[in-house]
């Protein structure tokens, strides 16, 4: 199997997608989601930029959560709860399933997508101009690498833009960097992280994971020290930790 994989670096991708970003739009969905409670669905690669959504809407005052599209049309829908589906290709019937959920049950649905006008932004235009879709600059020529890294950086990017994060985003994906493999890979990685940390702990332990280098969980650190690390082999097992900066007491004290 040949991989056909992006050029560009995330950092350039993330520069990219703000640059294409129009600021009315960007208020405009800033305006449509705020005030009220907001389920993010998502699925496969984007879903930490579902996570990392929820937590910035949270910071408002208001609920919000990251749910799959099967668990988005399983579950009941408060009333008054905006709904947004970020989705890289717009074109997966689940996501779709999800969409038609939603335009019946929520009193607004709004989406952001990659892809070129796929179905998904067909569906909500059709369904009422109470609805809305922002699409987003992707990987270049539509290609992404085996692990998708490069089409969940315009969600976040978005993200952080619609929940007011200050200051350039590009610099942040400096850092990204492969990493070395040691000869011997470890039994299980355990991601660790809590609050506006969460996402890139979810995200980094559904990478190794499909990398195949090990079985790979995210926790709560907080429940990670209630008896989960029992489990863990201390010789075999990655403990990687995420964190914010006013979480960096607490994260001290347990790797202590």
């Amino acid at each position: 199997m040949t991989l056909r994989v992006s050029s560009e670096t995330l950092t350039q991708v993330a520069d990219r997608c703000e640059t294409d970003l129009v600021g009315w739009r960007v208020a405009r969905l800033r305006e449509a989601l705020a005030g009220a409670p907001l389920a993010v669905v998502a699925t496969g690669s984007t879903q930490a930029a579902a996570l990392l959504w929820a937590r910035l809407h949270e910071e408002t005052g208001h609920p919000a959560w990251a749910a799959t599209p099967h668990d988005f049309v399983e579950r009941p829908l408060p009333p008054g709860t905006r709904v947004l589906l970020l989705s890289s290709s717009g074109r997966h019937h689940d996501m779709l399933r999800a969409a038609r959920h939603a335009v019946r049950r929520a009193p607004a649905v709004h989406a952001a997508v990659c892809a070129h006008r796929p179905p998904l932004i067909d569906l909500l235009r059709d369904a009422g101009e109470q609805n809305g879709v922002i699409q987003l600059t992707g990987p270049d020529a539509g290609q992404d690498g085996f692990l998708p890294l490069h089409a969940l950086v315009p969600m976040i990017v978005l993200a952080a833009r619609v929940g007011g994060v200050p200051g350039l985003l590009g610099p942040v994906f400096e850092g990204a960097r492969p990493a070395s493999v040691p000869a011997a890979p470890p039994r299980d990685v355990v991601a660790l992280g809590a609050g506006l940390a969460s996402p890139a702990a979810s995200d980094f332990a559904a990478k190794v994971r499909e990398s195949g280098l090990a079985p790979a969980t995210f926790a709560d650190p907080r429940d990670f020290a209630h008896g989960a690390w029992m489990a863990a082999d201390p010789k075999r097992t990655w403990l990687v930790v995420f964190g914010m900066p006013d979480q960096r007491p607490y994260l001290d004290r347990l790797l202590a």
